[in-house]
């Protein structure tokens, strides 16, 4: 008897005699799979109340470092991944997809975030961004009048994305200019927000130092032409 067709004896004794035991066991019923669920609803169906067991842990171990597909999910349309949180006050994620990546809370009524082809991401609320202290290193400090400057010299100019509608514009500096003036970010094709917002305001305090010292000189001015104005009034 050849190992395949032991093998595949074995498999058929373990699908038609499986009865359930302390332990669990497999159950292969109609072409779906039960684990610990002798009549699984699903292609597989998992019920565990052991919180580690119903984790499910796929490791490609070959020694070379390539890319591989681990999850691929197929349907005919496009595919949705459910995520159930049965506790108290819990409720249902869902991801989907069809020309747009939707990530939404079922019963919501919104769509919390999607991402578009193009690249486009909307966020159906306050997006935060991490700027604790705790969590940065290497401080340094900044010349505001100096960021005021090169911010004043870097090209700012309208346009559209390329996958934009062509009524579609937006305004502000380019990537590689943001960072080819103040070296900031990761790569010179992007530009993160804390950053644009930082030198914001940073310009912001350097003009108010300009604002200040403006404001010393006229109240300087103001009260030399004071005492002009008194000397010709005394000279009258």
């Amino acid at each position: 008897m050849t190992r395949k067709l032991c093998l595949a004896l074995a498999l058929m004794a373990l699908v038609f005699t499986a009865t359930a035991n302390a332990q669990g066991i497999l159950f292969v019923k109609n072409g779906v799979v039960g684990v610990n669920k002798s009549n699984p609803s699903w292609g597989l169906d998992i019920q565990e109340t052991v919180a580690y067991k119903s984790r499910i842990e796929v490791t490609n171990n070959n020694g070379a470092t390539a890319n591989r597909t681990m999850l691929n999910l197929v349907n005919n349309g496009f595919p949705r991944f459910v995520m159930t949180d049965t506790s108290a006050g819990g409720g249902q994620w869902l991801m989907t997809g069809g020309g747009t990546f939707i990530f939404s809370k079922v019963g919501s009524g919104t769509k919390e975030i999607e991402v578009f082809s193009g690249g486009d991401v909307i966020i159906g609320g306050m997006l935060t961004e991490g700027s604790s202290r705790s969590i940065k290193t290497d401080f340094e400090s900044v010349d505001s009048r100096e960021v005021l400057d090169r911010l004043s010299e870097m090209p700012l100019q309208e346009w559209r994305y390329k996958h934009d509608a062509a009524s579609e514009r937006h305004f502000g500096p380019f990537a590689e200019d943001f960072h080819a003036t103040f070296g900031l970010g990761s790569s010179p094709e992007t530009i993160s927000s804390l950053d644009t917002s930082g030198v914001a305001m940073a310009a912001v305090q350097g003009l108010y130092e300009i604002v200040k010292e403006k404001d010393q000189v006229i109240e300087t001015l103001e009260a030399r032409l004071a005492d002009l104005e008194r000397m010709v009034q005394e000279m009258q």
